[in-house]
């Protein structure tokens, strides 16, 4: 990670920069033995090893070095060094590091005491629909409790029937085509691509899908659709203002709470907070007042230990705020929701205010770690964890556990409310540009990590922080900040490409390139991002822009974007002979053995086509040695180009077993274009086999991901390719068509590709003329 949470505030790994009430400069030596601590937490290491290894110091040198280095070290990181609790002394063995007890603080943690309450008979209404797959779609107001519903039922439904639940947050989504890769993501599912997330549901059998926050994507309906139809036991819960209008849709209406529930919520939740309140006519009438919306029981429940019930109600009235909610004409609930943001506000100590509206900065889920980062870089007088905690505890925020650790959450009402009082605190841009400033650090660490064998993990990890990074480099954009809009919008973009969000990456990169004052440094960044979002669409286009990108990164230090840039545009050279020397070009330039190994792979495919079958393996070998390093999608490509080297030598058999391998390989790394273009290969191969029934069936299901990709060449080519599949098994009036189509598209075709479209239609003309006769 780029900082570490420290006592005392937030350590830069990097530069051992010190954020917090005492900002400090760690020395090389600290910030050596921090690094090797922290990265083995609760391990025990002997002094003896931090002597020879980390600080390499002879062994039989008789020092205290490394003591004064940890008594130095804990002055700076510890909030108390005569009482350390992250940098441990065991005696007789060494030091050990345990990390800041964030599970201690209640906005880490998940309120096991704050059970559900009420709403009885809407959960048996719902299981009892579960019971044969349904889609079922909870509808009502913001703040009635719809999300919180739909975890109890999943939770329940979870154990009635042992099956697995997944749980989709559809809170960022920018529109309908952002549905299957959020999907994917919740099931794990490498792809983004509708048909394959569809097969995986169907292969988990009695699966229970959770699609939260529906409002937001007008015009997906269908997919969900789709996917119930296709998954004969797939049971999937909505929870959406309105229903779906489907006619597999089974609508429950959620109401605000009924009377007696609703005090039986106020209730429990004053004495979760340490507070009393009895269940008598005051509780009764305060309820009515906040008109049974769970969530502003909850916000009023969380001061109780402050007021009576009957003073609550008197305080609200007092306010006139119902009235003037309700003389707006706006909804009466949005005025009894308003008047209990406004007073639980104003009990709030003047830190968590600053603090939850800092907060409001993020978008979707937020890393504690990241937020805390956040709050102090614009409160630095302020003690972020324990307000955090504070806000968690009075329901301001929402605390959860994810696969990834704990995530921070502000209901849709509260963000807005916490948006508002930033503006009104005159922090918007302070916060903001934190919030930016923190992604971007992140996003550069990442990024950095996706040369190496860490890929994966650390592209799972920007997608979780996609939303905040998509924002960040939003806003910095606005502003005119190229610093944090070129690390951002690269890791938003790069995440998108692979996830097959083809508009959303062009969207976002056209604003990366016309930002105000971009230096070359972030502007070969932005030229990057904006070749790697054309690459699906317009090849063409991703060239130039790639050459742009090549050009303004060798006036820098940004080598892994030069080499990378230089390598595609060798790739995408209409000339063979171009294309070779540009690579060779990249090929002496290339520092790190990875890029190598990615430039040999493409210098492979090119001795291929020139049928060099030795020349074409000898560059796959030496790519093999300097591959086992890199991204785990690299080491599957440059078996997907080996699988075609086997295909180009009619080597049918080898050629289809490595493509397996590798489509394998490529969809566990999520890199949706490479397994396209694979499946492809595959089909090419069982068409060369003469098993057209197979090559054809191929080649159909690549049509509607390349559509919706938005990919005209590559669509073109499978189009030609599914023809000629089609005159294999005797369709020629549909060959025939889909010729028609391939030459519609106004693309121009590799020699290969326009080869085949002379054989395919000459066939299908002659076959008709006989049938003429």
């Amino acid at each position: 990670m780029a900082t570490l949470a420290v006592p005392s505030g937030f350590v830069d790994l990097r530069t051992g920069a010190l954020q917090g009430q005492q900002p400090a400069q760690l020395s090389h030596r600290e910030l050596a033995v921090l690094r090797y601590l922290a990265q083995r937490p609760h391990q025990i290491v002997d002094r003896h090893v931090l002597q020879t290894e980390v600080l390499g110091l002879a062994a039989a040198m008789r020092t205290r070095i490394v003591d004064k280095v940890i008594m130095t070290l804990r002055e700076k990181v510890e909030a108390d060094r005569t009482d350390p609790v992250c940098i441990l002394t065991v005696h007789g063995e060494g030091y050990k590091w345990v990390p800041p007890a964030w599970d201690l603080l209640p906005a880490l943690r998940q309120l096991e005491p704050n059970a559900f309450v009420g709403r009885g008979a809407e959960v048996e209404a719902v299981l009892e629909l579960l019971q044969r797959p349904h889609v079922v779609t909870l509808t009502g107001p913001g703040g009635v409790g719809k999300t919180r519903l739909s975890r109890q039922v999943a939770s329940r439904w979870e154990v009635q029937s042992g099956a697995d639940v997944y749980v989709c947050d559809l809170t960022l989504a920018h529109g309908p085509s952002e549905l299957a890769p959020m999907v994917a993501a919740a099931l794990s599912v490498p792809s983004g691509e509708p048909e394959q997330i569809g097969a995986a549901l169907a292969a988990r059998g009695a699966t229970l899908l959770v699609l939260d926050n529906f409002e937001h994507l007008q015009g997906a309906e269908a997919l969900v659709r789709q996917w119930w139809r296709g998954a004969a036991e797939l049971r999937i819960l909505v929870t959406s203002r309105s229903a779906l209008s489907l006619d597999c849709e089974r609508v429950v209406p959620i109401a605000p709470l009924p009377l007696d529930e609703a005090v039986e919520l106020l209730c429990r939740r004053a004495e979760e907070r340490g507070g009393e309140v009895a269940a008598d006519d005051d509780a009764r009438q305060l309820v009515q007042v906040l008109e049974g919306l769970p969530l502003a029981v909850e916000l009023a429940a969380s001061q109780a230990s402050m007021w009576s019930a009957a003073q609550a109600v008197r305080m609200l009235q007092s306010r006139g705020l119902l009235d003037l909610g309700r003389a707006a004409g706006g909804p009466p609930r949005h005025a009894s929701l308003r008047a209990t943001l406004d007073w639980s506000w104003s009990l709030l100590p003047v830190e968590q205010r600053h603090t939850l509206a800092v907060l409001s900065v993020f978008q979707g889920g937020i890393c504690p770690e990241l937020a805390a980062e956040v709050v102090q870089a614009v409160l630095p007088r302020g003690s972020s964890l324990i307000d955090i905690g504070a806000l968690c505890s009075s329901s301001w925020i929402q605390s959860s556990s994810t696969s990834r650790g704990r995530r921070l959450h502000l209901l849709q009402h509260v963000h807005r409310y916490a948006t508002e009082r930033l503006a009104d605190a005159g922090l918007v841009q302070r916060a903001q540009r934190a919030h930016g400033e923190c992604l971007a650090r992140l996003a550069a660490a990442r990024v950095e990590e996706q040369q190496g064998p860490r890929a994966m993990e650390a592209r799972d990890e920007l997608l979780v922080e996609l939303g905040n990074l998509r924002v960040a480099c939003t806003r910095a954009i606005q502003r005119g900040d190229p610093e944090v809009m070129a690390p951002t919008g690269l890791a938003a973009v790069l995440v998108m490409h692979h996830r097959g969000m083809v508009e959303a990456a062009l969207q976002l990169s056209e604003g990366m390139v016309e930002t105000r004052g971009a230096g070359p440094e972030p502007l070969a960044m932005a030229w990057y991002a904006r070749a790697c979002a054309q690459l699906i669409a317009d090849p063409d286009e991703a060239r130039g822009s790639f050459e742009r990108a090549a050009r303004l990164a060798q006036q820098t230090d940004l080598r892994d974007i030069h080499v990378n840039a230089v390598r595609l545009v060798g790739r995408l050279q209409p000339t063979l002979d171009e294309g070779v020397r540009i690579l060779l070009r990249a090929l002496d330039a290339a520092e790190r053995p990875v890029h190598e190994g990615m430039i040999q792979c493409e210098l492979a495919v090119m001795a291929a086509s020139r049928e060099d079958w030795h020349e074409a393996h000898r560059w796959l070998d030496l790519a093999m040695r300097h591959l086992p390093q890199g991204p785990p999608a690299w080491r599957a490509l440059a078996r997907s180009h080996r699988a075609y080297v086997y295909l180009c030598q009619g080597r049918l058999p080898e050629a289809e077993a490595t493509y397996h391998e590798a489509i394998e390989q490529l969809e566990q790394a999520g890199d949706l274009v490479n397994v396209l273009v694979a499946r492809k290969c595959l089909g090419m191969v069982k068409a060369e086999g003469q098993d057209f029934e197979a090559a054809r069936a191929l080649f159909a299901e690549l049509v509607e991901p390349l559509r919706r990709l938005g990919s005209r060449s590559r669509l073109a080519s499978v189009l030609v390719h599914l023809a000629h599949a089609m005159v294999g098994v005797g369709e020629l009036s549909r060959a025939q068509e889909l010729l028609e189509e391939s030459v519609a598209l106004q693309v121009e075709p590799s020699p290969e590709d326009l080869q085949l479209w002379r054989t395919t239609q000459a066939t299908v003309r002659a076959h008709q003329g006989a049938s003429i006769e």
